[in-house]
């Protein structure tokens, strides 16, 4: 597919004279919301227990690159994707955009940021007004961000941003009802893009799509990543897709990374009992059924494990001892390779373990 890039205005620097710094840091972020205590909470005096989904997580992601965010339902994935963008606000912990504060930016500053940090949900048709064309949805985006002169630009616009994702003009006269959901993510990819993001928060982006429109839509992203030169916060529980379109990989279990390496080095040689469990469930991964086939997590998933001390994923490891039963630091395995894990622990060097990790500039 050949992208046709829309123009804008103000379009924005994509040259690299920041270098190797970030694009994207988070450090230490927690997201705690609260909880409405009962009647019967308020009648004996007690205050009300709020549920912490991201606990202490840091990341960084690179200009032009795909950092996948794995895990579980209920890991705290989106969670962390929308404390970034601030559509759910973070506790404590900072979130650095290009040299911004994205947590003390102002109204007008964070109107800004979104125009350059751009984000598309998972179900493609709850975040589209059914009462509303496709074009017109588009190029509201456009009259909010004042972008085109006038409304013979943004429906030229509109036509472009179109064609970039694969639909014709005649898609902008239809409404989300008349489209499929591959077309319709597609409409929710057109409309991030008109504002000329550099980075897309993609929430579980193929996960409502058949297979075959799965990779379609991922084919789409990386053509889009190319002549774009965006970079990607992925976040998928899809181990499959997330090996074809991601750079480095972060596991995440109860709020928490576990372990976060290059993509084919993960795959390669996964550390963590979790991250070996994932990837036990893939149908037909060549090679990982046969070298995972006992690391399968047993039990459920427990929440309540998070907030104590211990290794929060010590109930479905499948090799617990009892030094488990203390919270495991981070340890560095090699270059942007670390884990946290006991059994990683005590295999490092000494001195490897004292300063918390966070993914190198270089």
């Amino acid at each position: 597919m050949t992208i046709v890039t829309a123009p804008t205005t103000g379009a924005l620097d994509r040259s690299d004279d920041a270098g190797d710094a970030p694009l994207l840091s988070v450090h230490d972020l927690v997201v705690t919301f609260p909880k409405r205590r009962s009647v019967i909470d308020q009648m004996r005096g007690r205050a009300a227990a709020g549920f912490t989904a991201v606990r202490g997580l840091d990341l960084t992601i690179r200009r032009h690159e795909t950092l996948a965010l794995v895990g579980e339902s209920g890991s705290g994935k989106s969670t962390t994707g929308r404390a970034i963008i601030r559509l759910t606000e973070a506790t404590s912990g900072a979130v650095t955009f290009d040299g911004i504060d994205v947590r003390s930016a102002s109204r007008r500053e964070l109107r800004r940021l979104r125009e350059r940090i751009q984000i598309v949900f998972q179900d493609p048709y709850s975040s589209l007004n059914p009462r509303k064309a496709v074009g017109a949805a588009i190029e509201e985006v456009l009259v909010v961000h004042r972008i085109g002169a006038s409304a013979r630009e943004r429906r030229t616009l509109v036509t472009a941003l179109l064609a970039d994702v694969g639909l014709g003009p005649e898609h902008a006269r239809r409404y989300p009802h008349e489209l499929s959901g591959g077309q319709r993510q597609r409409v929710g990819i057109a409309r991030a893009l008109a504002v000329d993001p550099e980075l897309l928060i993609l929430d579980e982006p193929v996960s409502a799509l058949d297979v075959s429109v799965q990779a379609q839509i991922v084919n789409l992203l990386e053509d889009l990543q190319e002549a774009r030169a965006l970079a990607y916060l992925f976040i998928a529980h899809d181990l499959a897709i997330v090996h074809h379109i991601a750079d480095r990989v972060a596991v995440m279990y109860l709020g928490e990374i576990v372990e976060e390496a290059a993509v084919d080095e993960l795959f390669a040689n996964p550390h963590h009992p979790y991250t070996r469990a994932l990837l036990a469930s893939i149908p037909g991964e060549a090679g990982v059924r046969e070298r995972a086939a006992e690391e399968r997590a047993r039990g459920e998933l427990r929440v309540e494990l998070a907030s104590g001390p211990g290794c929060p994923f010590r109930n479905r490891c499948p090799e617990r001892h009892g030094r488990c039963e203390s919270t495991p630091p981070f340890v560095e395995l090699g270059p942007e390779r670390r884990s946290r894990c006991w059994l990683d622990v005590e295999a490092a060097p000494s001195g490897r373990t004292a300063q918390p990790w966070r993914c190198s500039d270089e």
